[in-house]
């Protein structure tokens, strides 16, 4: 018998997202209306509907003074700097009228395994593979032959596919950087060089064993992108998530698919994975 029979407690109801005031919040954001600029000292924080955006310069407990300082993986509060070594530090910022303080957490950033049998196990065992694409050109295109099509290991009938998110952790892992996972999903400068790194990736993957099974069928990938919206939007709305700080410039008040993916993240009805897994699935020639 429901509890609530027996107790006579009630039950938590969650409250009913009110579209008109959720439409004027974005409006609000879409015209620039919730942005703020605050300077502690030397350093200075932007925000747009109370998320931190943009943060130039902090000070290290050492006294240093950083200019450049991101946000860190999705999953936490956490924010990163990059040494000189190319590597990353991860840590916590602490924030007085004269200046924005990072503190630095040692602990190590999580690191994720992949079955013995995998594609990525076996890239992250190989020390060639991994000294390779210490080159951030080699990265980006093996972070793409990674996301954009399903492999197999030629004459055993095995295959592999992944998403984006564990394209990017295989790439992040290999560097050997402390690289958050999000760096290959959009942060990755280098332009694509032309066939010279898609040789090198293929001659790289074919020498592990894996050969290119098939590419994704984009017009079938495109009517789930349509329902994974859909489903999410039937969710009930939740503070907006920190993550979507980096991508609130895309906010709008329209109506095409990207602008309901961005209106779900914004209103909290998306998880980060399954918001990356829109764009996975989303056919940008539709």
């Amino acid at each position: 018998m429901d509890s609530f029979f027996m107790t006579g407690e009630k039950k938590a109801v969650a409250p009913k997202a009110d579209h008109k005031t959720e439409m004027a919040r974005i409006v609000a954001v879409f015209e620039g209306k919730t942005n703020e600029v605050a300077k502690h000292g030397k350093s200075v924080c932007k925000k747009t509907a109370g998320l931190i955006t943009h943060i130039s310069g902090v000070t290290l407990p050492n006294g240093e003074f950083r200019e450049s300082v991101k946000r860190g993986l999705p999953e936490t509060s956490q924010w990163r700097i990059q040494e000189e070594d190319g590597s990353w530090s991860f840590g916590a910022l602490e924030f007085d009228k004269n200046e924005i303080r990072f503190i630095p957490d040692l602990t190590p950033q999580p690191v994720h395994a992949f079955p013995a049998t995998s594609l990525p196990f076996h890239l992250l065992k190989s020390s060639s593979a991994c000294e390779l694409v210490k080159d951030e050109h080699v990265a980006v295109y093996l972070y793409g032959a990674l996301a954009s099509c399903s492999w197999k290991m030629a004459g055993s009938g095995r295959k592999w596919s992944c998403n984006w998110i564990q394209a990017a952790q295989t790439v992040s892992q290999m560097r050997g950087l402390n690289e958050p996972y999000t760096l290959p999903l959009v942060e990755y400068e280098s332009e694509r060089q032309g066939c010279e790194d898609a040789e090198l990736i293929q001659d790289m993957l074919n020498g592990l064993g894996w050969e290119i099974d098939f590419y994704p069928d984009m017009e079938e990938t495109h009517k789930r992108a349509e329902k994974l919206v859909a489903d999410h939007e039937l969710n009930e709305p939740g503070p907006t998530p920190e993550w979507y700080a980096d991508y609130i410039t895309a906010l709008t008040p329209a109506n095409g698919l990207m602008a309901r993916a961005n209106r779900a993240a914004f209103t909290g009805r998306i998880p980060f994975k399954q918001w990356y897994s829109f764009w996975q699935l989303y056919n940008f020639d539709a």
